[in-house]
């Protein structure tokens, strides 16, 4: 019982080392290609984070436990909001809302429309006549939605 305790613990660790990198290296790409820090950080830096969630959700879904999946990403959510609040809290200087770039603002707001429609295809449960089309549709518009909120940032970076 301890094995799977240890490598939890373990692969946590290298997440925080990783991440702290990360963020500096994010930093550095976005100055010596001029793509921007808000483009890097909602595109790059996020992706890069998710991957993690990536590998867990997908593993989830292979073992037949799509309410664990559901719950990663939902509950990611909800400790990325807090963790927001908490920095803001934290960091003295001056709110970080107030000095984040308007631009997220339309980043915050195209996330929270994905989660509604993500969690509005949660709780609809439609008789299509075909079974693969239903459960296709929700997928299809939030993928189409994150690739137009990627377009939309990386306009407005």
């Amino acid at each position: 019982m301890v094995g799977p305790w240890l490598i939890f613990a373990m692969s946590g660790a290298a997440i925080v080392l990783a991440g702290a990198k990360l963020s500096r290296y994010g930093d550095q790409i976005a100055e010596f290609t001029g793509l921007g820090r808000l483009w890097i950080g909602v595109v790059l830096m996020s992706t890069a984070t998710s991957l993690p969630e990536i590998f867990t959700d997908v593993s989830a879904v292979l073992m037949d436990s799509p309410d664990l999946a559901a719950g990663d990403l939902f509950g990611s959510n909800m400790a990325n909001m807090l963790i927001l609040g908490i920095i803001d809290l934290m960091y003295r200087q001056k709110r970080v809302w107030q000095q984040a770039a308007l631009e997220h603002t339309l980043t915050a707001a195209l996330a929270m429309t994905l989660t509604g429609l993500a969690a509005f295809f949660l709780l609809l449960d439609v008789e299509v006549g075909m079974e693969r089309a239903q459960a296709r549709v929700g997928a299809w518009l939030v993928f189409a939605a994150s690739l137009l909120t990627v377009a939309m940032v990386g306009w407005l970076a």
